[in-house]
């Protein structure tokens, strides 16, 4: 076993009781983005309830144990042992650390009990400039048709026509395509963003160039999904790229902030953005389908609807989309997440962490906020500091 004691490392074993863990495959957020638990050494930064970044200080092989699914209300899922540890609010203004075992029983007894906390806006390491402007590039996956040498964009609004002009990089230029009328005087919504005259002599047209370095260039509208440079980018950023795709794509339902596409990997990208930003967020799939001329019912493509709820406010940059949320303001409700489920699944060979935080909290897979090995962090402690701490295992 390995920890740090007065900033050097040490090695140690650790009690077999000790097996607050989960299996080795389990993907732990870190600074970076996602890593298996199996693949953490000590010194290693991961990120903390807070949603900062914080040093695993040890981990221990606890070997093959039972191991549960623990399922959320959101459809997300993750997987600790019996012994793992877990932080909820079974009521307002209280918290309790329990082990999973103890879970199940609570959650099988009592559905509102599992209350666990949302991990904070998720502050990563950015790994550099990001080509595209984030709020651009929400634009472009919303509405953008991005598979030929420009890129068109379909935009019914002044302020988002004015937005994208805004945001270009230097040498990129956004034009209506055709007439504002067609043929019957309705207005047109179609925009190309193109190279300048210079830039058309000399280069490829900076946005497409943009789009071929992130990928995106050629997708269409169902194969649309979000770089992981953005998915990984500043908070800001990835609060820019989300108003981005919600002032196109996006809307009010009732209650809820709505986001629609038929990219099942854009809508994967879309849930993780938000979970990312400290939200919660629900995925439900419509079978869309209209009536031709010829009166034939053509299916079309899976709709995914995510609904959900974020921690810092309107979402949106669109006045008209401001509005409408500022409108239901007072009955939206706090971003939360609940345990519905605790069942077994086996066996498996599991791993604990023990992180620096105090609250000793860090980010599993679909962020799900969960313990680390207290037992483990006692053992880090001075003597005197171990006597003074419980063990929140014990807590019933």
């Amino acid at each position: 076993m390995q920890a740090f004691e007065g900033g050097n490392l040490i090695t140690f074993v650790g009690p077999p009781q000790a097996g607050k863990a989960q299996p080795h495959r389990t993907p732990v957020l870190t600074p970076t983005g996602w890593r298996k638990i199996g693949e953490l050494v000590p010194g290693d930064l991961v990120i903390g309830g807070d949603g900062r970044p914080v040093q695993a200080v040890a981990v221990h092989e606890r070997g093959i144990r039972e191991v549960f699914q623990v399922s959320l209300d959101d459809g997300t899922s993750t997987v600790a042992c019996g012994d793992h540890l877990w932080t909820v609010h079974p009521h307002a203004l209280s918290s309790r650390t329990i082990d999973t075992r103890t879970l199940r029983n609570r959650v099988a007894t009592n559905k509102r009990f599992g209350m666990l906390p949302v991990v904070a806006p998720v502050e990563y390491t950015p790994a550099g400039d990001l080509p595209l402007g984030a709020y651009l590039l929400g634009l472009l996956l919303g509405d953008g048709g991005l598979t030929g040498d420009g890129v068109v964009i379909t935009l019914a609004d002044d302020e988002l026509v004015e937005a994208v002009r805004a945001a270009l990089p230097a040498g990129a230029r956004i034009t209506r395509k055709g007439s504002p009328r067609d043929k019957n005087g309705k207005l047109k919504y179609g925009y190309g963003i193109y190279g300048t005259k210079h830039w058309r002599a000399t280069g490829t047209p900076p946005v497409t160039a943009a789009l071929r370095q992130l990928g995106l260039h050629g997708h269409r509208t169902e194969d649309k999904f979000i770089p992981e440079s953005y998915l990984h980018a500043s908070v800001e950023d990835r609060k820019a790229l989300l108003a981005g795709l919600l002032d196109t794509d996006g809307g009010m339902e009732g209650n809820s902030v709505t986001f629609t596409t038929v990219s099942p990997k854009l809508a994967d990208d879309v849930r993780e953005l938000v979970l990312s930003l400290g939200g919660c967020v629900r995925v439900r799939t419509k079978n869309t389908s209209y009536v031709n001329y010829a009166g034939e019912r053509i299916t079309c493509r899976t709709a995914y609807r995510l609904s959900m709820r974020l921690p810092y406010g309107n979402p949106f940059r669109l006045a008209r989309k401001r509005e409408r949320y500022d409108d239901h303001a007072k009955n939206l409700r706090p971003p939360n997440r609940r345990i519905v489920s605790v069942e077994p699944e086996g066996l498996d060979n599991v791993r604990c962490i023990t992180v620096a935080n105090p609250d000793g909290l860090y980010v599993t897979e679909n962020f799900i906020v969960t313990h680390n090995s207290t037992s483990m962090l006692l053992m880090t402690m001075p003597p005197r500091s171990r006597a003074r701490s419980r063990c929140p295992s014990a807590l019933k």
